[in-house]
């Protein structure tokens, strides 16, 4: 049972998704049907890839209370990781006019955060 529930949850992956950073959008047309649901575009600067995802859950995101959700058990992040566009790359701005907006990874459970702490020298 639980290994089902793992694939529900995280897909073919089975665990949650490495992240230093998330953008999110809600999704209008589930959420008039009752269906929290987020698109989310999951970044991994540590590996240089971006990918974009839909979370769907029941809990809705409330003043950063975090989305018990799921990706689905057809979730493969083989078949969607790209490269990180540049710094100065158009896709930044036109994923900001598509409504995405930056949150922090711990929002969203099915994903990992795996930023590395720099290390601060005196």
């Amino acid at each position: 049972m639980a290994k089902q529930s793992n694939r529900r949850k995280f897909g073919t992956l089975g665990r949650a998704i490495p992240a230093t950073r998330v953008l999110s959008k809600p999704m209008p047309h589930f959420i008039e049907n009752g269906i929290d649901a987020h698109s989310l575009i999951v970044i991994n600067e540590e590996e240089g890839t971006f990918m974009g995802v839909n979370v769907y859950g029941d809990q809705d995101v409330v003043d950063g209370a975090s989305v018990d959700g799921h990706l689905g058990k057809g979730f493969d992040p083989a078949t969607i990781t790209y490269p990180l566009p540049a710094s100065d790359s158009p896709k930044w701005k036109q994923w900001g006019k598509k409504g995405y907006r930056e949150v922090d990874v711990s929002t969203f459970d099915v994903l990992e955060d795996v930023r590395v702490e720099e290390e601060v020298t005196a």
